[in-house]
């Protein structure tokens, strides 16, 4: 049987070889948006700089929940920091995500996660964050065009 960080490791690589997936799924626009959502959740985890500039347009603005706000290279380099940034992030299973595609080419999600973040001291901090996210079908992969998180208080028995 696999221990905890083993399955945590093999889990996270299998995200990781989504991200290098085609894009394009045979299911629902909303589907495929939140597939992407995932890959770039999976991207952000494994501090995997090409994979996430492949997926942030050109243009993106994207703000954490400490209230910064970053272009797309300055926010790569924010995630990408060795020792230090998201160890994970999940769905919240309480909360459902909202995908809405308008013209089968762009794409707003709503969701909450539940995020562990690792400060340089080395102490895992766990986070709930609203997530607001705009995507553009461009390519035949849904970019993010901009992003938001916000840390907000868990619900209350949680």
């Amino acid at each position: 049987m696999a221990t905890a960080p083993r399955a945590t490791a093999a889990a996270l690589a299998a995200l990781v070889l989504l991200a290098a997936a085609p894009a394009r799924a045979t299911g629902s626009p909303e589907a495929e948006v939140l597939a992407a959502v995932l890959r770039l959740d999976a991207l952000l985890v494994a501090k995997d700089a090409a994979g996430l500039r492949s997926l942030l347009l050109e243009g993106f603005v994207g703000g954490v929940p400490a209230g910064t706000a970053f272009r797309r290279d300055e926010y790569v380099a924010y995630h990408c920091r060795p020792g230090e940034g998201l160890v994970s992030v999940e769905l919240d299973p309480a909360v459902a995500p909202i995908v809405r595609v308008f013209d089968g080419r762009f794409a707003v999600v709503n969701r909450r996660v539940l995020v562990r973040r690792r400060l340089p001291d080395g102490k895992d901090v766990p986070l709930v964050v609203q997530r607001i996210e705009a995507r553009v079908l461009e390519g035949g992969a849904w970019r993010l065009a901009s992003g938001q998180g916000t840390a907000v208080q868990p619900p209350p028995g949680r």
